[in-house]
């Protein structure tokens, strides 16, 4: 199907507002795109170790198999329908040691907070000096490794996790992906508040002074909706195939249904107005050491999938919380234990809770696999099919060379839990044995599952680190 419909007229047309749409057979001016789909990359980071101090191991389910049992953490993949979806990938190991680690490939020194995350996400040790790590890690993340293969740009990078929560750390210690930029390595600062994520797929933000921040006005948002606007244009739908038809409309539900997501956040209103935050919150108050993150999760999910359904990125990254994350789990949890997330990591009493902590961090994971599952890309398959998926979590469970206790604090017996592409050959529902290898060895894998799917060369490192896991290997 050929046609001289622009795709860029169309968004400048509706409304004067920016509408982002899904790939359409009339505006890319070519046919049969349906036959090949976009392959994405997306990481989730949880800032929680996977045992706690006196046990047990909550991403340890019992012997490696094809087939696995999960523990009480791992439950809600159960629950959302999705554990033969999802294979965990264990006994994966950083090195740590005192000073840098021995200078151990993507190791740890010694003080295990604020270090353990850069070599995570990137691969990379950090240098140590002392108690102080500098919060930018040392090369660039998995995720903008891809794009950098995949010729996209940056992609979107949102956390749920609304602030560090405490004024005395680097609130840098939450962002989760970082950029080459010349000869430095720059973080992408993440959104959070599903708001102004919202409103960078559609929006009708106008400024409320020269000076002053943007606003959005709710009631013309819902009154003059972009998306009303654009289904009104029958002029449009005349240009359409068949396929882009469904898929327009399809888009167009998303974004409903997201809207009236939005609607269940409590919002800070000003004569009728709410102000987009600098410090992203969703303009909701934060209230001891919560900001509506039980709410806003299932929100920046919708939008993860959303945008890569309609093809605005192919590179994503999800920061569920910040390592050593100091989140109050009362809103989060069953038991309602109001505790910082970490200390039920160590504190006596808190077994239950921290169960249930790891639980909900998993839970974040399993909704967004369904999500993709259950979403029809353009070739007919599954965005799920199209998509690797890797959730990293900030540690494992094993003995702390530095303190001299088992717990939380170690780079031993790490998992990370894979969908998608991500599983390679081996497919889902497995619990495979890494054989002790860099976590970012199932981050090299996933991204070449993702990049030789695309007919891109594969990587041969991911910075440091140049192994990969085999049995999670495309081909």
């Amino acid at each position: 199907m050929s046609s001289n419909f622009s795709r860029r007229s169309f968004l400048k047309g509706v409304g004067g507002t920016m509408l982002t749409l899904p790939f359409f057979e009339a505006a890319l001016e070519r046919q049969a795109h349906a036959a090949t789909a976009p392959t994405r990359y997306l990481v989730l980071f949880a800032g929680m170790s996977a045992g706690r101090e006196g046990g047990p191991n909550h991403l340890k389910p019992g012997a490696f198999g094809n087939t696995y049992t999960p523990t009480a953490g791992l439950q809600p993949l159960v629950t959302r329908g999705v554990q033969a979806n999802v294979s965990v990938v264990g006994n994966l190991k950083i090195p740590r040691g005192a000073g840098n680690a021995g200078s151990a490939p993507g190791g740890v020194g010694s003080q295990w907070h604020g270090a353990v995350f850069g070599p995570l996400l990137s691969g990379q040790r950090l240098v140590d000096t002392g108690n102080v790590y500098n919060p930018v890690p040392a090369g660039p993340t998995s995720d903008q490794i891809v794009a950098g293969a995949l010729g996209t740009g940056v992609g979107l990078h949102y956390n749920i996790q609304a602030s560090i929560y405490r004024t005395d750390d680097d609130p840098r210690r939450g962002y989760i992906s970082a950029r080459k930029n010349g000869n430095s390595i720059v973080q992408n600062t993440p959104v959070v508040s599903a708001l102004q994520a919202y409103n960078s797929l559609i929006t009708n933000i106008t400024p409320s002074s020269s000076s002053g921040p943007p606003m959005v006005d709710h009631t013309a948002l819902r009154r003059k909706s972009a998306i009303d606007l654009a289904l009104g244009r029958k002029d449009l739908a005349a240009k359409l195939g068949a396929a882009d038809k469904q898929r327009l409309e399809r888009h167009f539900d998303e974004l409903r249904t997201f809207e009236n997501g939005l609607a269940a956040i409590p919002t800070a209103t000003v004569g009728g107005q709410c102000q987009l935050p600098t410090q992203p919150s969703d303009a909701t108050t934060v209230s001891d050491g919560y900001a509506n993150e039980a709410l806003r999760g299932p929100l920046l999910i919708d939008l993860i999938k959303t945008a890569f359904v309609c093809n605005t990125t192919r590179v994503a990254t999800l920061g569920i919380s910040y390592e050593q994350t100091y989140m109050n789990c009362k809103n989060l949890i069953p038991s309602k234990l109001s505790a910082e997330a970490h200390q039920t990591s160590h504190s006596g009493g808190m077994e239950q809770a921290h169960t249930e902590v790891i639980a909900w961090h998993v839970d974040q994971f399993a909704q967004l696999v369904a999500k993709f599952k259950a979403t029809t890309d353009v070739d007919g398959r599954t965005l799920l099919d199209n998509t690797a998926i890797v959730m990293m979590f900030a540690g494992g469970y094993g003995l702390d060379p530095i303190e001299g206790i088992t717990g939380p604090h170690s780079g031993d017996n790490m998992a990370i839990l894979t969908a998608g592409l991500a599983n390679g050959k081996a497919g889902g529902g497995k619990h495979l044995d890494a054989g002790g290898v860099h976590p970012i060895s199932v981050a090299l894998t996933a991204a070449n599952n993702v990049l030789t799917a695309d007919g891109k060369p594969a990587l041969t490192a991911m910075n440091e680190i140049t192994t990969d896991v085999p049995a999670i290997r495309r081909v």
